[in-house]
């Protein structure tokens, strides 16, 4: 006799919470180190190295309600996908789960792990027909159950338009987490936005994920040391959002958000735009630079502002 599991009767009470706000059950994840930053920062951060990110959605949507980009080191770890689970089907040992976000299609064979929270069976451990048919008598009788699909992470940050996830470990879920994305990405997956709203996309196993000015994001900075630079700008590449100092360093600026133009100080011109350099650098001015930001590599020295100051310097013999 089929038996719907206490896993799957409360995923479906968390369902009919989930109905009434967008509140997570649950224990809910954290860093231990991070800070908030913008989705040009984000990009910035991509365009210099792949990078693992985690993606939390508004449920029943592609709209991304935080944004987590992760530390260097857990690039290692398996990638998943975790979500509501609207199908599945299966057949001659291999099966499809199909997840509420935005119907994303996630295969599994019968070698893969399966198990379910708080079952009878030690660690949870179920046949691949098992979880099928748990699955199947749980869309019966109007449950959508919370499903998380793990996989080992491929060499290379896999291609935005390709859709293929092919789950090697999957368990269902005793509650409803928020839809969840977490897979290793590249400048290739992300794309800013010349007309906002949105600020921005994600592309991400063929799904197009929207960055609005609501969504949170932070970065772990658990691997990326923090530092501070000061020198004379050599060159500005306006369109790339970055200054070259005379000494080699490259300071990533993301968005206007970094500028610091407070403007209290008396013995120079503070310059609010990587414009405003570069038309000094073109009136023969000579630009000092100080930064405060992490360090995204070091051969040349890069690093991503959190706070930038441009000033034109005002004739004195000033030391560097």
């Amino acid at each position: 006799m089929r038996h719907i599991p206490l896993a799957l009767v409360l995923s479906a009470a968390a369902t009919a919470t989930a109905a009434c706000g967008d509140a997570t059950t649950g224990p809910t994840d954290t860093a231990a180190l991070s800070h908030e930053i913008s989705s040009g920062e984000l990009g910035q951060a991509l365009d210099t190295a792949p990078a693992r990110i985690e993606i939390k959605l508004e449920r029943g949507t592609l709209v991304a309600r935080e944004v987590e980009l992760k530390t260097a080191d857990e690039m290692a770890d398996e990638e998943y996908v975790r979500g509501l689970v609207t199908a599945v089907s299966a057949s001659g040992g291999a099966g499809t789960l199909t997840f509420e976000m935005g119907g994303l299609a996630v295969t599994f064979a019968s070698s893969a792990r399966f198990r379910a929270d708080q079952d009878d069976d030690g660690d949870g451990d179920i046949t691949m027909d098992e979880f099928v048919t748990r699955i199947e008598d749980a869309l019966a009788a109007g449950v959508q159950p919370s499903v998380r699909a793990k996989r080992p992470p491929a060499a290379e940050p896999q291609a935005p338009d390709d859709a293929t996830f092919a789950a090697t470990d999957l368990r269902i879920r005793d509650r409803v987490e928020s839809p969840t994305i977490e897979l290793n990405v590249d400048a290739d997956n992300f794309e800013a936005s010349d007309a906002p709203p949105p600020e921005a996309w994600l592309h991400v196993l063929g799904l197009t994920i929207e960055i609005r000015s609501t969504t949170e994001i932070e970065s772990d900075d658990d691997d990326r040391d923090e530092t501070e630079v000061k020198g004379v700008v050599a060159s500005v590449d306006v369109a790339g959002g970055s200054v070259t100092l005379t000494n080699g360093t490259v300071i990533l600026v993301p968005d206007a958000g970094a500028f610091d133009d407070d403007g209290d100080d008396d013995d120079g011109e503070h310059l609010t735009s990587l414009q405003a350099v570069a038309d000094a650098l073109a009136a023969g001015q000579a630009v000092e630079a100080e930064a405060d930001g992490a360090v995204q590599s070091t051969n040349p020295l890069t690093i991503l502002a959190h706070e930038v100051e441009f000033e034109v310097e005002d004739g004195r013999d000033d030391e560097d």
